[in-house]
């Protein structure tokens, strides 16, 4: 060990940087450090050496700083738990660590109050976040709160976002999983406040919808790119002004029947890029503003697990003239109608689209698609002059993929899924491979 003294300071981090997590704990007794008194520490030849193995040895990976570990179900890849005290001895010692982010989760669900209060107690009246955001500029803050404890709820989001707002911290995502009713939070707690994302799970919708409304500042500066608000039970997003910024929206899993103009304030998505509205209860959408010169960026729509029969909509919708990717899977539709030209992928899965091998036209797929999914649609064989529909079991596999390809043009496809469908031959893929095919 004497030899790693000769070395620059900078030189001998890097060389205990290849050496793996549990031997540095191992060879340099980092448990111990943390129950060493002041004389212990002082009689130590080699405790600068360990303080570097230490900083080494919570450096490079995903912090998490929680006050229950057995609640985690999810975690970063290379994430480790890094108890208080320990990060109150690093702190106190000046040792700097070099994580690749930080993240606090905070359960406020179990029966033990007075634990969960002393844990938060600690991490606002030390220099845990302060230290945080000195180390890393990647800081990530998840709460799980219970319904029963509303008072200590409020308080925790009072005072964790005034905590926040003083240090002018720009936070990654911000994550807040409540059941309650007492979620109020007052926007002079933002005002400095920078979250680039922010989710918001299982709120009451009425609440929820005050938070977001156009007078509140809850969507936390102008800088916010993801907004998650799925499973919130939402029926109407009228009072809610999202900001230009956004990226990334989920909508998903909420109790949405209509999007039109007057209860959807889209306009000022110029930067949206992924919308996700899946598993609502649509049954329409009206998006229109024949008058827009804006140039929208949106490439990704999710509209699964909805109520959608006509989807007419979308050839005029001013937000999709860009779709790259669009999911109608599980819904309701059986007339098919020409869908945005840009479009590479579609998915149609699990609707009635009986007469579909009818309906194309020869307009009524993009010209560019490469993926089309029409598994589950129960297609049939197309129906002649004076004739009666045909069994679908007459229909091959090559027989439907002439079809669309001739018809529709479709020669940039490079994958057809017919999953499903009972013209399929048995034993034959369902995904039908046009790499190798020859086209005129």
């Amino acid at each position: 060990m004497s030899l790693l003294f000769r070395l620059p300071t900078e030189l001998i981090f890097h060389s205990l940087s290849f050496v793996p997590k549990p031997e540095l704990k191992r060879l340099f007794q980092l448990d111990e450090l943390f129950y060493c008194s002041d004389d212990q520490a002082g009689n130590d030849p080699y405790l600068q050496i360990r303080q570097e193995a230490l900083a080494n040895y919570y450096s490079y990976t995903s912090l998490i700083i929680t006050n229950n570990e057995q609640l985690l179900t999810k975690r970063p890849v290379n994430s480790m738990v890094i108890d208080v005290s320990e990060l109150l001895y690093l702190i106190s010692h000046k040792v700097y660590i070099r994580p690749r982010e930080i993240s606090y989760v905070l359960f406020n669900i179990k029966q033990e109050p007075a634990k969960f209060m002393s844990f938060v107690q600690v991490l606002f009246q030390s220099d845990i976040l302060a230290y945080s955001k000195l180390v890393t500029n990647i800081l990530n803050v998840q709460i799980v709160l219970a319904k029963s404890k509303q008072l200590v709820n409020q308080l925790i989001i009072k005072n964790l976002f005034r905590y926040l707002n003083g240090l002018n911290y720009r936070i990654n995502w911000f994550k807040i999983r409540y059941t309650g009713e007492g979620n109020q939070l007052n926007e002079s707690y933002y005002s400095n406040l920078s979250i680039e994302n922010l989710q918001l799970h299982l709120f009451n919708s009425v609440r929820l919808t005050e938070h977001l409304s156009r007078h509140s500042s809850c969507l936390l500066c102008e800088n916010i790119k993801a907004l998650d608000l799925s499973f919130n039970a939402l029926s109407d997003l009228s009072m809610i002004a999202f900001p230009p910024s956004l990226v990334d929206l989920n909508l998903s899993n909420n109790n949405l029947i209509e999007l039109t103009n007057s209860n959807f304030n889209w306009k000022n998505l110029v930067n949206l890029q992924t919308l996700n509205l899946s598993n609502n209860s649509l049954i329409r959408i009206d998006l229109n503003d024949r008058h827009s010169m804006t140039n929208y960026k949106l490439i990704s729509l999710d509209l699964s697990g909805n109520n959608l029969v006509d989807v007419s909509f979308l050839s005029s919708m001013v937000l999709a003239q860009n779709l790259k990717r669009l999911n109608l899977a599980r819904n309701l539709v059986t007339h098919v109608s020409r869908f945005p030209e840009q479009l590479v992928e579609l998915n149609l899965m699990s609707n009635y689209l009986a007469t579909l091998l009818d309906q194309i036209t020869g307009n009524t797929f993009p010209k560019m698609l490469q993926v089309l999914n029409l598994s589950y649609c129960k297609i049939g064989h197309p129906s002649r002059d004076g004739d009666d529909q045909k069994s679908t079991k007459e229909l091959t596999q090559e027989e439907v993929r002439n079809m669309l390809v001739g018809v529709e043009r479709l020669h940039s496809a490079n994958q057809i899924s017919l999953d499903g469908n009972n013209f399929l031959q048995e034993g034959k893929n369902s995904i039908c491979d046009f790499e190798e095919m020859e086209l005129d």
